[in-house]
């Protein structure tokens, strides 16, 4: 999703194309320097204004509801009703991109156990989630 200001010319949309971001200051956190985030916007919004930040997504965020520039987030942030920023669900179909979370079903690391399951609960509004059951049975041999 998109996240822009409420007084943003674009927070009148309900959806939006990557096209409607190319005159834009996207900002992104640490994620979007690293090759993964740098592919994803590069091959979605071609020569865009790109400032990244080393911060929170909170503060990011709240850039963005200051005016100086736009971000891409996940659509879990579109949920806490932030004063002052209107989210837009990019209508595309690389707007996205899968997480996948793998783990051996057999660790007993309490760290891991924790890790697995705070990722699912985060995810089982949006996702599909494979048990670890049902991972361990797979065809194929673990690494």
């Amino acid at each position: 999703m998109a996240a822009v200001p409420n007084t943003h010319r674009l927070a009148e949309k309900t959806t939006i194309q990557w096209t409607d971001l190319k005159n834009e200051n996207l900002l992104l956190w640490s994620w979007g320097k690293d090759r993964i985030g740098r592919d994803f916007f590069a091959t979605r919004l071609p020569g865009i204004n790109v400032r990244i930040f080393e911060t929170g997504n909170m503060t990011l965020l709240a850039f963005v509801r200051a005016g100086y520039g736009v971000t891409v987030a996940a659509q879990t942030y579109s949920t806490l009703n932030l004063p002052g920023l209107k989210f837009i669900p990019i209508d595309e179909e690389d707007a996205g991109f899968k997480i996948n979370l793998v783990w051996r079903a057999e660790s007993e690391d309490p760290v891991v156990g924790k890790f697995v399951a705070f990722m699912r609960d985060r995810a089982k509004p949006y996702w599909r989630v494979t048990s670890p059951r049902a991972a361990s049975e797979s065809p194929y041999p673990p690494p």
